[in-house]
């Protein structure tokens, strides 16, 4: 039974779904993101693990963390295009 049902690999492809879900959001592809998002949880259930945190509100903290994310990314970038002359 240890190897039977490759509880590594199937949470690894879940982990995978969640990546492509934030990717696809960070580039604006919201409905795919969604769907991405829905799948994962689909299968995170259905090896009994439940998703939380479908507030549909972010606290001021929260939203903040991700500003400061965002901007981070957004610099690294930029920094990565003129290292690379791309502009």
């Amino acid at each position: 039974m240890d190897d039977d049902l490759d509880t590594p690999g199937a949470l690894a492809g879940i982990f995978e779904l969640v990546t492509a879900s934030h990717t696809a959001a960070d580039a604006g592809e919201g409905d795919r993101a969604q769907v991405l998002a829905r799948t994962a949880a689909v299968l995170a259930g259905a090896l009994g693990l439940g998703l939380v945190g479908e507030a549909a509100e972010v606290d001021d903290a929260t939203a903040r963390l991700v500003a400061e994310r965002d901007s981070a990314r957004a610099s690294v970038t930029s920094l990565g295009r003129r290292v690379a002359g791309t502009n």
